[in-house]
């Protein structure tokens, strides 16, 4: 007996026929067995211009010196190549991928360069600004600027505190206000005072954020508003920080 199966199969009558070809997808589909699907023709064509014009796309990339501009470029590289699963040849999708890697770490090591400089013209700003706060007040309210974190935040306050000052910190990063209040120890309910504190430095900048041990930090997204944060975070610690 013979097996006589229908072939669905694409039949050509030469390889000239399918003019381009470009293998689309590879995937396992058993132990030991794995499948390809390609196209030919226009649709191979097309497969290989989408990766030509997303290389460019990669190439003005790695032009970008801004890090708000870079990291916009990279969550949109980032999509754009998820999106692009099936209509580009799978190796150049591949590399694509293995180039977005090398962009982004580029941007982190840019990035934590960018805040320890950041951070040390921070901590010398810090050092007049309470020089000129201790003359009237035991607090200091103050925006460091652009690209730091809470950590940075975090050691910029332990500065302050040397000085035996409290303080509500505000910074920028990644486009979301972020904020830190600390107080000393010999500040009574430090702890509650802190997180009081930070309430409502956080309430106009639309965050949550919590702490302990005199410290509370948190962030929000609404960094539009951070002179009413810092307006509020005035008025709370004349009536509160003593």
């Amino acid at each position: 007996k013979r097996s006589i199966e229908f072939c669905g199969g694409t039949h050509l009558k030469s390889t000239a026929e399918a003019e381009d070809f470009a293998i689309i997808e590879e995937v396992g589909t058993a132990k030991g067995i794995r499948r390809i699907t390609a196209a030919t023709k226009g649709q191979a064509r097309q497969a290989f211009q989408n990766a030509e014009d997303f290389m460019d796309m990669i190439d003005a990339t790695a032009k970008i010196t801004d890090l708000t501009e870079l990291s916009a470029q990279l969550s949109l590289l980032k999509g754009s190549i998820d999106d692009a699963e099936k209509t580009m040849p799978f190796a150049s999708r591949e590399n694509l991928r293995e180039l977005i890697v090398r962009e982004n770490k580029r941007y982190l090591d840019e990035k934590k360069k960018a805040a320890a400089e950041a951070a040390a013209k921070a901590i010398e700003q810090l050092s007049v600004m309470c020089g000129e706060a201790s003359k009237s007040e035991n607090f200091l309210v103050a925006n460091l600027g652009e690209g730091l974190d809470a950590k940075v935040l975090g050691e910029c306050a332990q500065s302050v505190a040397a000085k035996g000052l409290s303080c509500a910190l505000f910074a920028t990063n990644d486009g979301k206000a972020v904020a830190l209040c600390s107080v000393p120890s010999d500040v009574k309910n430090k702890t509650n005072e802190a997180k009081n504190w930070l309430d409502m430095c956080l309430k106009p900048l639309g965050g949550k954020g919590g702490g302990k041990k005199g410290v509370a930090q948190g962030q929000g997204p609404n960094a539009e508003a951070m002179t009413e944060a810092m307006d509020a975070a005035t008025a709370f610690a004349k009536m509160s920080i003593k």
